[in-house]
């Protein structure tokens, strides 16, 4: 958990105040690896970029390591606060960014420490904050005891996980490399909260008792509330709160905590409504003063500061019930599994009755079987499986008889070869001159040389060669040293 701590900012402004808590299978932790609050200043960069808020979901049923969150941190801020343009174009170049990360960590590591999460971040400034996110992520905007929700609708938020067609849609961190980030602009007002949660808090809570949490502090703060709420179970909750407005104080009616369902809070049923409990003398349900506000979904690419003004805005959201009105959690339970058992019933029922209409009173007639025949295959069919057949043993015979006529060419050559190197080298020693000797012997050694290039090592050429070089020493008076003995020094 963490304190309220108030932002950087001058003392014209409505100072934010930031609280966090984390639970992880029943533990507070007290400094939780993946909730993170960049303060302006602390990265060089640009200026009048407001504190970022940044909170990191990891898939379901996978812890986060510390180095992973202390990486996606520092390449979300560092990309943040050092590209240049408008707040918009750095908060998606900096979610890009961080993608691209832990995709290239991911490439590197093995399958069982790959991480895939969800990326939530809030950009706070001057009277307007800016939300970015990518994965599974969520946010709740509460103005005056009325919810916003940040996405209204994903595949992140069901009770089943996503297959990977839908996870495909909506990628998560690290999944591939080419994705595109969501971003929301929000005008604040004070008086307003603005929550960056884990998933887990949409299936722990609905969205009007978590407005009523935020709304209804009373003497506990918004995040006692929301503990009280989660009750222990797995939740991770940044809480941003601008102080001031008609906010409601100590005197205000605290918020009623029922114990909550494990699944998100089903819709009141359009059936007749339970009369509402008798209201305590003297008090009064909350009634807003104002439409919630709107919060402006930006589309990329993204606009600069000057076309910030016309994005289009995301449809205001219904009013909050007040806490009075809303039923019991046993009754309203009740209510559902009647409504659902009774749709189910009448669903069964006009199936019955569209299939009795549509189908034959009798059975049709079973057709009569066919009797089996064997496959005939035609004459020409026979004629291709032998073609088929004949082919192989065809190429066979050719490369058979290439091989021995290639032998039989080499064969001659060599013979030849050896014919024409032997009647050199007798002329030459027939010879009576001792050049016409050399010359005849050098002849003689030129035609050996065209034989062995053709078969190397061939015993008739390599015998006739050494003959010859030997009776061309002699006639050069040239004696081969076969042995060598090593000279004693002499002192």
């Amino acid at each position: 958990m963490m304190p309220k701590t108030p932002s950087r900012k001058s003392p014209k402004e409505v100072e934010p105040l930031y609280e966090q808590f984390s639970i992880r299978e029943g533990i507070w932790q007290q400094e939780p690896p993946h909730l993170r609050i960049v303060r302006e200043g602390t990265i060089k960069g640009e200026r009048d970029r407001g504190d970022l808020c940044i909170l990191i979901e990891p898939s379901r049923g996978r812890a986060l390591g510390r180095d992973v969150c202390d990486g996606l941190v520092r390449a979300l801020a560092e990309s943040y606060y050092q590209t240049p343009g408008s707040i918009t174009r750095a908060l998606r170049e900096a979610l890009l960014a961080a993608n691209a990360w832990l995709f290239e960590a991911n490439l590197r590591a093995d399958s069982l420490s790959r991480a895939l999460v969800g990326l939530g971040c809030a950009v706070i400034g001057e009277g307007e904050t800016y939300l970015g996110q990518l994965g599974p992520a969520l946010a709740y905007f509460i103005r005056k005891g009325v919810a916003q929700r940040f996405p209204a609708d994903s595949i992140w938020l069901r009770d089943q996980a996503p297959s990977l067609a839908e996870m495909n849609r909506e990628p998560p961190l690290g999944l591939r490399r080419e994705v595109e980030p969501t971003l929301y602009r929000l005008d604040i007002e004070p008086g307003d909260t603005l929550l960056l949660a884990t998933t887990d808090l949409h299936h722990l809570a609905s969205i009007e008792e978590i407005a009523d949490a935020v709304t209804y502090i009373g003497k506990e703060t918004a995040r006692d509330n929301l503990e009280a709420l989660v009750n222990g179970r797995n939740a991770s909750v940044l809480i941003i709160q601008w102080p001031g407005g008609a906010a409601a104080g100590p005197a205000a009616r605290p918020v009623r905590l029922q114990p909550v369902r494990p699944s998100v809070a089903p819709e009141k049923p359009k059936a007749e409504a339970p009369q509402p409990p008798p209201q305590p003398e003297g008090e009064k349900p909350p009634v807003p003063s104002e439409e919630p506000a709107q919060a402006k979904r930006i589309f990329l690419p993204p606009p600069t500061a000057g076309e910030a003004a016309s994005d289009e805005a995301v449809p205001t959201p219904p009013k909050a019930r007040p806490q009075k009105n809303i039923p019991p959690a046993d009754r309203a339970g009740t209510r559902l599994r009647e409504t659902l058992s009774e749709g189910a019933e009448r669903v069964r029922r006009e199936t019955e009755e569209m299939l009795l209409r549509v189908l034959p009173s009798e059975a049709p007639e079973r057709p009569p079987e066919r009797p089996a025949h064997g496959e005939v295959v035609s004459l020409g069919g026979k004629a291709l499986v032998g073609i088929a057949l004949v082919i192989p043993l065809l190429v066979l015979f050719l490369v058979v008889m290439t091989r021995v006529q290639y032998d039989r060419v080499n064969r001659e050559q060599i013979i030849a070869v050896r014919q024409k190197a032997e009647a050199r080298c007798d002329a030459a020693l027939k010879a009576q001159d001792v050049a016409l000797v050399r010359q005849g012997l050098y002849d003689c050694l030129e035609s050996l040389e065209e034989g062995l290039a053709v078969i190397p090592d061939e015993p008739s050429l390599v015998d006739l060669r050494n003959r010859a070089l030997h009776r061309l020493d002699v006639v050069d008076h040239v004696e081969r040293l076969y042995y060598f003995t090593r000279l004693t020094v002499l002192e």
